[in-house]
């Protein structure tokens, strides 16, 4: 629809960690800002954010090899996953590396890999980044209750509003 503006959503909700996909800070405040632009006045963006080094798979973090496999019934081919995993705290990523294989009579017939990055926040660093984009904190949910007094990775699913008092004019 030309000449009516952006589209815009009473809620934009980010899927699992999928917004800590974004490994640069500057594509992650932009975002923030594009997310601004398409709500309706008092809308929400609820993004779901955790801090990978608290999860369980940190513990094995080795950036060692390791590989599971399975058989593809439908052809016999052996599919095999290789992954590693560190943490680069000072930039506050995850860095994960996969490999898949496929292979058939013991021949690797097909391999891709790729990077996978998940950069965290801490709560100060994420607020700030909302601020800057015109959004504020309209609260922060408790923890699932089955996950209270657990060692498990905590989550983040601020709700975000955005009201026409909310958006901050331009200087």
């Amino acid at each position: 629809m030309r000449g009516q503006g952006p589209a815009r959503y009473r809620t934009i909700f980010f899927a699992g960690a999928s917004f800590m996909l974004l490994p640069d800070l500057e594509d992650a405040a932009r975002t923030l800002r594009r997310i601004r632009d398409h709500l309706e006045p008092g809308g929400q963006a609820i993004i779901l954010l955790y801090v990978p080094p608290r999860s369980a798979e940190a513990k094995h973090a080795t950036d060692q090899w390791r590989a599971r496999e399975s058989v593809r019934p439908s052809d016999g081919a052996t599919l095999r996953v290789h992954e590693k995993f560190h943490y680069d705290s000072r930039r506050q990523l995850r860095v994960a590396t996969l490999r898949y294989e496929v292979s058939k009579d013991g021949v690797i017939v097909q391999t891709v890999e790729r990077p996978w990055l998940l950069r965290w926040y801490s709560r100060e660093e994420f607020r700030t980044l909302l601020q800057g984009a015109g959004l504020e904190t309209k609260r922060r949910p408790r923890p699932h209750r089955a996950h209270r007094n657990r060692r498990h990775p905590r989550c983040m699913a601020p709700g975000r509003s955005l009201g026409d008092a909310g958006r901050r004019d331009p200087l």
